[in-house]
């Protein structure tokens, strides 16, 4: 696999999602035609990429969400040994 090329913009900047579907678009491919060429399906290629792309924003969320959890609970033991 080709490297990914490093962000160019600000995190703010409006430009820097087209700039990483570009820098990835090119890995992106090369797995679609690795899968197609194992046998998969154009349309089950396309399914499993929107799955694994929903898992990777549940897995995220939840693991901020763990971390805020586990911030708010030092934060308590802190105003409690206070």
């Amino acid at each position: 696999m080709l490297p990914i090329s490093a962000p160019k913009v600000p995190i703010n900047n409006p430009a820097r999602r087209l700039q990483c579907q570009q820098a990835i678009e090119h890995a992106f491919q090369e797995m679609a035609e690795q899968a197609e060429r194992s046998g998969w399906g154009g349309d089950e290629i396309a399914s499993a990429f929107i799955a694994l792309a929903n898992h990777h924003i549940l897995a995220r969320a939840a693991k901020a969400e763990k971390a805020a959890m586990i911030e708010r609970v030092h934060q308590w033991k802190r105003d409690i040994d206070d």
